[in-house]
């Protein structure tokens, strides 16, 4: 998962973002990864999180 950075002339029309991935690897042995992020704008700043998990095997 990666965010790209961008720039823009006004204000997000949105509080915060949010989204979700995940990916299947492998179906012997089973094998995912998954991952998320939240970010808001506040103050004309934009600050977010993010967290992954890495691949099971």
């Amino acid at each position: 998962m990666m965010k790209i950075p961008f720039t823009s002339v006004g204000p997000s029309p949105y509080l915060f973002t949010a989204g979700f991935g995940s990916e299947l690897h492998n179906f012997s042995p089973f094998n995912t990864a998954g991952g998320a992020y939240i970010s808001g704008e506040a103050n004309g700043w934009t600050i977010g999180f993010s967290t992954s998990t890495g691949a099971d095997t």
